[in-house]
């Protein structure tokens, strides 16, 4: 089984006896010995060590954003942002997504930076988009056709939700709602088409697909 540590290679070069062969790693070993060390790789190394800027660095990283994202949005460098994915926050420890969700899901933030755990939550379920609205200083400025793709997506996927409970329910009339809400978001991004949006939710008034709520698992239920 591989290391599930992503900062496995820092962890490495502390204990060295001598300077790794990578250029990172070298560079990070000279910079522990109080010897010069590349820029980019000491930004990378200062990052790391302040818990605020690390909770943000992994959680950037955590939702698949390139280098060249990192730069538009927090102004590092691409270097240092290479740089800090191979010596702090290697990814590839994780050899499938159930390691990925189970790290998030046992993962404790530093006392003075309670927020990383919500952080890195948010970064699963909704990307890199939403990392950029944190900090984008009140001027977001979203594609309209990826604000229909995802109110789309969510309004379906949470009126099928909702769908499990007796159709008598509040929650069960949510999903009508919900539902409604998703078809016409997908008639916008489906030109010219003419299906009756009405005709659908009369089909699924009277179509009991429910199950037991304690038989439904919720998204966010795995990174509680």
């Amino acid at each position: 089984m591989r290391a599930r540590d992503p900062s496995h290679r820092y962890r490495a070069v502390q204990v060295a006896s001598e300077a790794p062969a990578h250029p990172y790693e070298a560079a990070l070993w000279n910079l522990l010995r109080q010897q010069a060390g590349d820029e980019q790789v000491a930004y990378a190394l200062e990052l790391y060590a302040g818990d605020f800027e690390r909770e943000l660095m992994q959680a950037w990283l955590l939702a698949n954003a390139t280098d060249a994202q990192v730069k538009q949005h927090l102004r590092i460098a691409e270097e240092a942002t290479r740089a800090y994915r191979h010596l702090f926050f290697d990814t590839t420890v994780f050899r499938d997504e159930l390691a990925v969700l189970r790290w998030v899901r046992e993962y404790k933030p530093p006392a003075n930076a309670p927020f990383g755990e919500a952080l890195l939550q948010n970064a699963l379920m909704m990307g890199v988009d939403y990392l950029a609205w944190m900090i984008c200083r009140g001027h977001a400025s979203p594609d309209p056709e990826m604000v229909r793709k995802t109110i789309m997506a969510d309004a379906y996927f949470r009126g099928r939700m909702n769908r499990f409970h007796p159709l008598s329910s509040r929650e069960a009339q949510l999903s009508h709602q919900l539902m409604a809400q998703a078809f016409k978001a997908s008639l916008a991004l489906s030109e010219g088409s003419q299906l009756d949006v009405n005709q659908i939710l009369i089909k699924l008034r009277y179509r009991d697909d429910t199950v037991p709520i304690d038989a439904v698992v919720k998204r966010e239920d795995l990174l509680h």
